[in-house]
């Protein structure tokens, strides 16, 4: 008899053991997951302001060639230029839609 309450004493501590390792496994994914969340979010910050930086650096290309520092890139600044109209006809022709 006491062999059986032994072993019933036996399964339940593993029954236990097995839930608390479950409640801890779901706390860490939750946590992994909120993770995650945040580093999406950071990335998508990061990636955002990379494009605003290339602009930055494309205005000050621009600028700076117009200030006549590289007056010998004119062809740079004329493809800059056009590059820009093209943006400008892109942004009208949906204005016009």
């Amino acid at each position: 008899m006491n062999k059986g309450i032994s072993a019933v004493n036996e399964i339940r501590n593993y029954v236990k053991g097995l839930q608390n390792s479950l409640t801890e496994s779901s706390e860490n994914e939750t946590k992994l997951k909120s993770q995650i969340e945040q580093l999406g979010e950071e990335k998508t910050n990061l990636k955002e302001e990379i494009v605003k930086l290339q602009e930055q650096i494309k205005i000050l290309k621009l600028a700076k060639q117009l200030d006549g520092e590289g007056v010998d890139k004119t062809k740079e600044v004329k493809l800059m230029i056009n590059e820009m109209l093209r943006e400008i006809d892109k942004c009208i022709a949906l204005m016009n839609k």
